[in-house]
């Protein structure tokens, strides 16, 4: 479970875990990577299980970084809504998208927030937008998470 949790090669936490309430702090450190970024919030924010804030977190961080390096200019446009049995993530960028083939990268990033979803019993879509541009979308249920 930890190696779901934690990015590959990154050491173990020093500082509080991250947790989709630090969502200013992503969005400026964004930001200072020359991102602009707009967040919307649908829904009272709550605490919520470990696992899925954890998870929530990381799979906006890596979608940012996704954008940051593959979008070209763009902005992008976080979604969290807090539901009454999920929470879902959603991230839209305007830029120009990945390369044509998505697997001609070394990278893991789909990959690993497909499975940070799944091991929650969660699903992410993660493609090409209607009229350009990329979006990632999870929903992470909050029942059975601990």
């Amino acid at each position: 479970m930890l190696s779901v949790l934690r990015q590959e090669d990154e050491p173990a936490p020093r500082s509080p875990t991250p947790a989709i309430a630090r969502l200013d702090e992503l969005v400026s450190q964004a930001a200072a990577a020359g991102l602009t970024v707009r967040t919307e919030i649908d829904g009272p924010a709550r605490p919520l299980p470990f696992s899925v804030d954890a998870a929530a977190y990381r799979i906006v961080q890596e979608a940012l970084t996704n954008v940051t390096r593959h979008a070209g200019p763009a902005t992008a446009v976080v979604r969290v809504c807090y539901a009454e049995r999920d929470l879902a993530v959603q991230v839209d960028d305007d830029g120009s998208g990945p390369p044509p083939d998505p697997h001609s990268g070394n990278g893991k990033g789909i990959i690993g927030m497909r499975e940070r979803a799944a091991a929650l019993g969660g699903e992410l879509q993660a493609g090409p937008r209607p009229g350009g541009g990329f979006r990632v979308r999870a929903r992470l249920p909050l029942d059975g998470a601990s």
